[in-house]
């Protein structure tokens, strides 16, 4: 799949307005997102593929913290709570790499270990605009 949106700029901005098709179809044609995350993150990647989406009219994110669930089938959940913990230090503001689908299972529980973590630690939780 990534050497396929990453072999030119068309081929990146043709997979995101289809996709965009199908959330719409989904949602409804008030969605509206223009944030975008590049698959695997857009560390590395051509110049030419982040410009693109930019003059698309897209934000693109990057995560600066993860759990790991991607790093195997099944992920135990105090393996992902010790890898968020790992990667979430010294930093004041937290953009944390989870993800869903098929066999993620135990995602939604680390998921809400890191939310009682971080309110503890006085994080606040924001939407992104």
């Amino acid at each position: 799949m990534y050497s396929r949106v990453y072999s030119s700029p068309e081929v990146m901005i043709e997979e995101i307005k289809n996709t965009e098709k199908i959330i719409k179809f989904v949602l409804g044609d008030d969605y509206n997102n223009k944030f975008f995350r590049f698959p695997g993150g857009s560390f590395g990647r051509p110049k030419e593929i982040k410009a693109a989406v930019v003059s698309s009219g897209y934000n693109y994110i990057d995560w600066n913290c993860l759990t790991g669930d991607a790093e195997g089938k099944i992920v135990s959940v105090e393996r992902q709570y010790q890898r968020f913990l790992s990667t979430c230090k010294n930093k004041k503001t937290l953009i944390i790499l989870m993800h869903d689908g098929k066999g993620k299972y135990t995602t939604p529980e680390v998921l809400d270990k890191v939310i009682n973590y971080l309110k503890e630690q006085g994080y606040e939780f924001e939407v992104l605009r």
